[in-house]
């Protein structure tokens, strides 16, 4: 039992108000026990117990136990408890055992009533029921139906043909640059290399160069990379190929032109890099615009 069910007339009975309240408690502690046991109140071969295993058992010491002969008291071996309910549990057991007869018969007409239920819709224990013949409400709703579909005429292709055409949606614009995209742009073709032909697995190595750039110069413009591009070739032979990475390790020095640079290597270097550098100006300038 998951619960007491103690009368007044018992916390009023002389038995209860004798008693001192720790024999008051240490009662209920053993009764609780017994409810949940349900041994009718007594509790067999206890007399041996420890204090420790009455401790454990029933939350009370022996010494306690022995304190409440007045509301428990040794038969033999056993120790029975004081107004115990035996008629409520009797009750609760034959309820459960009624109910527990109750759910087999019931799960057994389940069970029944399942394998009729198959029985009934398997089609080899079955057969086909003959269909009716339609009744003449039923023929008059079907030949309404095909009047009402004749009596609609479907779109010829003339008429298909006369439905405007609706133009084609305009192609998405084009997602503007911004100014970081054109100053790597500008680097990307500070060589004479056009960016637009640049394959992707190498534009990593350029926004690295751009990156140790503007570590340095964080307000870089596309103009400084290009007059830093023109003196990088006063402090290189002709034969020097321009890279990005390569402007950037000599970010500094090309920050000025070669003084010692003689004019007719000048003129020889502007004969032969000034139209791929106007070019890459135009290229750049024109990405701004944009």
């Amino acid at each position: 039992m998951n619960w007491i069910n103690i009368q007044t007339a018992t916390l009023r009975s002389p038995q209860f108000i004798g008693s001192d309240p720790t024999a008051r408690g240490t009662w209920l502690a053993v009764l609780g026990y017994c409810y949940e046991q349900e041994n009718g109140g007594k509790i067999l071969g206890c007399i041996g117990w420890k204090d420790r295993q009455w401790q454990q058992i029933c939350g009370v010491t022996r010494a306690e136990i022995d304190g409440s002969a007045s509301l428990m008291q040794w038969q033999g071996d056993d120790l029975c408890v004081w107004s115990y309910p035996i008629e409520t549990e009797d009750e609760l057991k034959a309820k459960r055992a009624a109910g527990s007869k109750g759910g087999k018969a019931r799960s057994q007409a389940k069970i029944e009533a399942a394998r009729a239920n198959g029985a009934k819709h398997n089609p080899s224990t079955t057969q086909a029921q003959p269909k009716q013949a339609p009744n003449e409400i039923e023929k008059k709703g079907k030949e309404i139906e095909k009047k009402t579909e004749a009596s609609v005429p479907a779109a010829s292709s003339t008429e298909q043909a006369d439905l405007p055409d609706f133009p084609p949606a305009p192609p998405p614009l084009p997602k503007p640059k911004s100014e970081h995209d054109a100053i790597k742009d500008a680097l990307a073709g500070c060589g004479g290399a056009d960016p637009s032909q640049i394959v992707p697995s190498a534009w990593s190595g350029i926004g690295k160069a751009l990156a140790d750039i503007m570590a340095v110069c964080p307000q870089v413009t596309p103009d400084e990379i290009a007059r830093r591009s023109a003196n990088y070739r006063t402090h290189m032979s002709p034969d020097t190929i321009l890279t990005p990475h390569a402007l950037s390790k000599n970010w500094a020095l090309c920050d000025k032109p070669n003084p010692r640079y003689k004019p007719a290597q000048e003129s020889e270097f502007a004969d032969a890099f000034e139209p791929d550098f106007q070019q890459h100006l135009h290229r750049i300038n024109t990405t701004q615009q944009k």
